[in-house]
């Protein structure tokens, strides 16, 4: 498959209540033009998120918005290499959240 492209597979079944029991399948390749690597690329260490997650973190837990924020960005940086990235704004709450709900000390 060349660089840029992305298989996908395509099935087709009858509509519910038809008796028929025929299923179209078959493979479609679709171009994704000018994309020679992955199709997103680390994180941005100025993630626009960042700012309202330090903004609830510190409503809820009191914290420093500025240890948050370098919290926030450690934990930000460890999803650099991610392939995915659609859920790192999540993880990344999910993980701060973890960390300063833990008692100190």
């Amino acid at each position: 498959m060349p660089a840029g492209s992305v298989g996908v597979t395509l099935a087709e079944s009858a509509p519910e209540g038809d008796s028929e029991e025929d299923e179209v399948s078959g493979t479609a390749t679709v171009a994704v033009a000018g994309v020679t690597g992955p199709l997103h690329g680390p994180a941005s260490l100025n993630a626009s998120f960042l700012d309202g997650l330090v903004a609830r973190v510190h409503a809820e837990f009191g914290v420093d918005p500025d240890h948050i924020r370098r919290v926030a960005l450690e934990v930000l940086a460890s999803f650099a290499s991610a392939r995915v990235h659609a859920f790192v704004p999540i993880l990344v709450e999910k993980r701060l959240r973890q960390t300063f709900r833990r008692p100190q000390g």
